[in-house]
């Protein structure tokens, strides 16, 4: 029963957000349901260089990941969120599995997808979600913290702002900041502090010439530490982070991560 209900939350979800913003969100076209074999299909738009995770990972690319590629990736996700929170839909699940990789040619393009638990909230957006959902290590401090039993406190669209500083971070340094729930159920203060500590190594890491992840100015990193602020009363809502992100001033065009142009056809829908 929780699988159709997550499978018709993607089903309108998609349909909604990629007719309003198809440049910004995987494209659907249909789906359809046989009963009598448990079996629900949905046809949505061919990505051809899949998930963002697999793309950093190949190593058979020509090209090499650039700063400026991984800030219009953020770019990209950003503006994405911000029409989603305009909607008053909030994805709860972003992490570099649910963007793809749509072209790899001048300019990086991404588009969001997954949005099987996606959630709308309230016509004025003030009612805070309260399930416990998400994927470890991508999962914002307040929504880790609503898997306690006793408490009363909710998340809200900001969640999604603290995931997109966890896949910038997963970019420029090569592994994830955090790999567990239990690394953010610890007090404000002291996470806040690990947070800077992991910021200040990946500064230092680059500056030694590190070459794992894509190489990224220390005004990057700050970024980064607008988007993972601990209290979510704080962290930039989508808008304000589009407006932070005209400070990341790009110093460097090198990095690891090499990507080629395809060689293959794009799939076309009559």
């Amino acid at each position: 029963m929780q699988g159709w209900y997550h499978f018709l939350t993607e089903t309108k979800v998609s349909s909604e957000l990629s007719k309003a913003c198809p440049g910004r969100f995987v494209e659907f076209f249909a789906w359809n349901a046989e009963p009598t074999a448990g079996s629900l299909y949905m046809a949505m738009e061919y990505v051809e260089f899949g998930d963002l995770e697999k793309t950093m990972e190949d190593t058979k690319l020509t090209r090499p990941w650039t700063e400026m590629d991984m800030k219009t990736v953020t770019r990209q996700i950003l503006e994405g969120l911000q029409h989603m929170h305009g909607a008053l839909i909030a994805h709860r699940d972003l992490k570099p599995k649910n963007i793809l990789v749509a072209s790899l040619d001048k300019e990086v393009s991404i588009k969001i997808a997954d949005f099987g638990i996606a959630k709308r909230l309230s016509n004025r957006g003030t009612t805070n979600l309260r399930t416990p959902i998400g994927s470890s290590g991508y999962r914002a401090p307040e929504v880790v913290m609503s898997w306690e039993k006793n408490s009363r406190t909710g998340y809200s669209y900001n969640a999604d702002i603290w995931s997109v500083g966890c896949i910038v971070y997963r970019m420029a340094h090569g592994e994830a900041m955090f790999r567990y729930d239990l690394q953010v159920m610890q007090d404000e203060r002291r996470l806040r502090d690990e947070i800077s500590g992991h910021l200040e190594a990946l500064k230092e890491k680059k500056q030694q010439g590190d070459v794992s992840g894509i190489r990224i100015s220390n005004s990057g990193v700050d970024f980064i530490e607008k988007l993972m602020t601990v209290d979510p009363k704080t962290r930039p809502c989508a808008k304000k982070a589009l407006a932070a992100l005209k400070g990341w001033s790009c110093i460097d065009q090198g990095g690891k991560r090499k990507y080629a142009k395809s060689t293959r056809q794009k799939s076309q829908m009559p």
